[in-house]
């Protein structure tokens, strides 16, 4: 007692489509696609070099910024100690600064320098 009969079975079998087996050529839009995805990466790593190099250069000329300020500062704090005095045709020159010039001058050249270092060091070297 069978509820389909054999011609019917045997019609639908026959009506199943094997499907083609895929091709190993991708289509065009993945293609397209694939291409797309290539240039992003050769961008990145350009921008990425580009990145590394003005990241040096500029971690070079802050260490050098620095350096220079912190040079002045203590020049100027030798020659506040030495109490230069100069004569230059009749006039007498001294330079001489107070102790609260001097503690104002070294504190604020200590926290510019610590802010420049810490703006640049976070800006330059921030985590990708």
């Amino acid at each position: 007692m069978s509820l389909v009969n054999n011609s019917t079975l045997q019609s639908a079998i026959s009506s199943i489509v094997i499907p083609e087996s895929p091709s190993d050529k991708p289509d065009s839009k993945t293609v397209d696609e694939m291409k797309f995805a290539e240039q992003e990466k050769e961008l990145y790593l350009e921008s990425f070099r580009q990145d590394m190099k003005e990241r040096k250069s500029y971690a070079s000329k802050v260490f050098w910024l620095i350096v220079c300020w912190l040079l002045a500062v203590f020049l100027l704090v030798v020659v506040a100690g030495l109490n230069v005095r100069m004569v230059i045709d009749g006039w007498e020159w001294s330079f001489k600064l107070s102790n609260s010039v001097l503690i104002t001058l070294i504190s604020t050249t200590t926290a510019n320098v610590l802010g420049i270092f810490v703006f640049v060091v976070r800006y330059l070297f921030k985590p990708t």
